[in-house]
């Protein structure tokens, strides 16, 4: 079906070329949005006059058009070489490559458009190039100073969201004060909690103790959510605030009780406080629960190295850093073990683990 597709295609080209000048038909293709068909002549035509700056054009933006981008780059850097100033054509040139996955060369292009005919717009076209090449700060300065020159909401909000949707494929750590900053900024002109929740979840890789505080109490309040309680909550136990972790947590307990996130919290309070008999009781209740953390094994490999129950210990904390072999604590933490149980050779051999890795991280 296909072959006789193209075959009447050919042919339909073919005896309308004997109607009308090849040229005005190319041309009443690209307009009907028949641009394979535009192409088929256009290609023709380039035979006979390939320096053609307006056929080059053509062909161009006919592919363009069909998203074949790399194919489009190159007929029209043809015209451009024939005809230099076409700023129209230009920008189409310079999105042609962006899409085509040529920033560098899309970012030049742009900059000398800017220059050539003080478009301000274009400043976002270098923004997005720039993020896409993962430098944040040329990416978004460019998007600030563009801020500058638009105020109309729809196309803010309309390019926050193609910034937002780039700065999401980075690694989570990567760029933690640009992607804070940018996100900051949209919840201080939005004061919507999607940005809000946008600006916890870049700020949380800053480590910044107050900052973090402060968008969680706004969160617990806004949301009334009890994952917001329960990363308050975490936040507090880490820094050692533990008055303010038990109220948070009980709030949490208080807005859903069958939770067992709350399980974990109370078992990392009680741990922190050194009450390691109920943490340990927590913890089994969590496991016993369904629940799953990183740290089960070495939390509970601790309570029962406090507890003086030290096989117990040193099944699950080998068995945690089996899983884990960067983690030195667990390591020092088996050393203790086998000291107490004077199992001498095991010593030994973790004195040497624990040089090497010293050995390893320092060099």
């Amino acid at each position: 079906m296909k072959k006789y597709l193209i075959l009447f295609l050919i042919l339909f080209v073919f005896f309308s070329c004997n109607r009308k000048s090849d040229f005005n038909l190319a041309d009443d293709f690209f307009k009907q949005k028949k641009y394979e068909q535009a192409i088929i002549i256009y290609q023709k035509l380039l035979k006979n006059n390939p320096e053609s700056d307006l056929i080059n054009k053509k062909i161009g933006l006919s592919y363009y058009e069909l998203s074949l981008f790399k194919e489009a780059c190159l007929f029209i850097e043809k015209s451009l070489i024939s005809n230099k100033f076409q700023p129209e054509l230009k920008k189409i040139y310079g999105k042609a490559l962006f899409n085509a996955k040529e920033y560098y060369k899309s970012i030049g292009i742009f900059y000398e458009l800017i220059e050539e005919t003080n478009d301000k717009n274009l400043l976002i076209d270098i923004s997005l190039a720039y993020l896409n090449i993962k430098d944040l700060k040329n990416g978004l300065g460019k998007y600030n100073e563009w801020l500058l020159s638009f105020s109309d909401k729809d196309i803010r909000k309309e390019v926050r969201t193609q910034i937002s949707n780039i700065l999401q494929t980075y690694n989570k750590d990567f760029g933690c004060n640009e992607k804070s900053e940018f996100y900051k900024n949209i919840y201080e002109e939005t004061k919507t909690t999607e940005d809000l929740i946008n600006y916890y979840n870049t700020a949380v890789c800053l480590n910044d103790f107050p900052l973090l505080e402060n968008l969680l109490l706004i969160l617990t309040e806004k949301t009334k959510d009890v994952k917001y309680f329960n990363e308050i909550t975490l936040l507090y136990i880490k820094n050692t605030k533990f008055d303010k972790a038990e109220e948070y947590v009980f709030q949490s307990e208080e807005i859903n009780m069958n939770q067992i996130d709350t399980i974990y919290l109370r078992a990392l309070l009680h741990y922190y406080n050194q009450r390691f008999d109920s943490a340990l009781s927590y913890l089994n209740t969590f496991i016993e629960k369904g629940g799953t953390a990183d740290n089960l094994d070495l939390l509970r490999g601790e309570c029962y190295y406090q507890l003086k129950e030290y096989n117990k210990s040193i099944e699950l904390l080998e068995k945690y850093y089996a899983a884990n072999p960067k983690n030195l604590e667990s390591l020092l933490r088996l050393r203790d073990n086998y000291a107490i149980l004077k199992n001498e050779q095991k010593v030994i051999d973790l004195d040497y683990e624990i040089k090497w890795f010293y050995k390893k991280k320092y060099q």
